[in-house]
């Protein structure tokens, strides 16, 4: 049974060195998120450094990470950190910079392919699946014959870093509301079923659906990440209800 709570990742390398560049972006979204919430990093045994709070007044409960490794490792930390937390992929948020996009542009995505990220291709390969959420944040492409690789690795021109605070503040919206969104989903299916069905309280546990007898006044407690599983691929299995 997950905890209800939310990882969401920023990527990026260690080091002052890194810290301003594009590959960092996803930091960057993590370190605007944590502005937000109030909270501060510290250091965790993962290997990473992480911050716990809410977003926003009684939002959803969230754990916000940086890896304190490099970017190709990052799937050591992440599946780390889920297993302490119990927070399967269904919860987690990978916040990227992604080269297929133009700066100042924004995409969402669950699944997929990693597109050559290096830090995708680790969690992925850490997790055993690719069905976790990504905001990608567009860098844009290297100029020229420029490699890539030492693209990612430079910091943003002055072109481009009078905006970056406004990129950053959006990716950090979206990551808020791709949390918002699937809370909501999830309460939606179970509203419908305790009207459609009358059940006094529910918990879900892995992929069964227990209904249990006694009342609850926290429905917004409720652990549904199988139905969030259902309802971000709309398809898989679906939950058996269990009368005690």
């Amino acid at each position: 049974m997950t905890t209800g709570t939310t990882l969401i990742v920023g990527l990026g390398n260690p080091g002052p060195e890194y810290e301003r560049t594009r590959h960092n972006v996803g930091q960057m979204v993590a370190d605007e998120l944590a502005s937000r919430m109030g909270v501060g990093f510290t250091r965790h045994r993962a290997g990473a450094v992480v911050a716990t709070g809410r977003l926003g007044i009684g939002g959803p409960r969230v754990v916000l990470a940086k890896s304190t490794g490099y970017m190709n490792v990052s799937g050591r930390p992440v599946s780390a950190l889920a297993s302490f937390y119990g927070i399967g992929p269904e919860d987690l948020v990978v916040v990227h910079d992604e080269l297929d996009i133009p700066f100042d542009t924004l995409r969402l995505k669950r699944g997929g392919g990693e597109g050559g990220h290096n830090g995708l291709k680790s969690i992925t390969a850490s997790l055993g699946t690719k069905d976790y959420a990504r905001v990608r944040v567009g860098i844009g492409r290297p100029p020229g014959r420029q490699d890539p690789s030492d693209f990612v690795l430079s910091d943003f021109p002055g072109r481009d870093r009078a905006d970056l605070g406004v990129t950053l503040e959006q990716a950090a919206d979206a990551v808020e509301q791709v949390v918002a969104l699937v809370l909501s989903a999830v309460m939606v299916v179970v509203a419908w079923l305790v009207e459609r069905l009358a059940l006094s309280r529910l918990l879900v546990q892995d992929s069964d659906l227990w209904i249990l007898d006694e009342p609850t006044e926290h429905l917004d407690q409720i652990t549904a990440s199988a139905l969030m599983n259902d309802l971000w691929r709309a398809a898989g299995q679906r939950p058996v209800l269990v009368s005690t």
